[in-house]
C-alpha cells in the first residue's frame, strides 16, 4: 500500500470518527432518511455513536504508531 493511499484512508476514518463524535443527529438522519418520518434518535443511539466515534479516533491516531502501521508506511522501530 502506498503512503498516499494510507494517508487517504486515515483521513477518511478521521472524518468518520469526528462525524460520529460531534454530529450524531446528522449521522442518524443520513442513516435513516428513508426509514423514519419525523423520528428522533434515542439517547442510547446517541451515546453509542459517540463512544464508537471516540474509539475510531483513538484507533486512527494510534495505528500509525504500531508495528503494522509502521510497516505499511515503510518504516521500522
Amino acid at each position: 500500500m502506498s503512503i498516499v493511499a494510507f494517508i487517504a484512508i486515515e483521513v477518511l476514518l478521521l472524518a468518520s470518527g469526528l462525524l460520529c463524535l460531534f454530529k450524531t443527529e446528522a449521522l442518524w438522519k443520513i442513516e435513516h432518511f428513508l426509514d423514519v418520518r419525523g423520528g428522533e434518535p434515542t439517547d442510547f443511539y446517541l451515546f453509542g455513536t459517540k463512544v464508537a466515534g471516540a474509539l475510531l479516533l483513538v484507533g486512527v491516531l494510534l495505528f500509525p504508531l504500531t508495528p503494522p502501521g509502521l510497516a505499511l508506511l515503510g518504516m521500522s522501530m
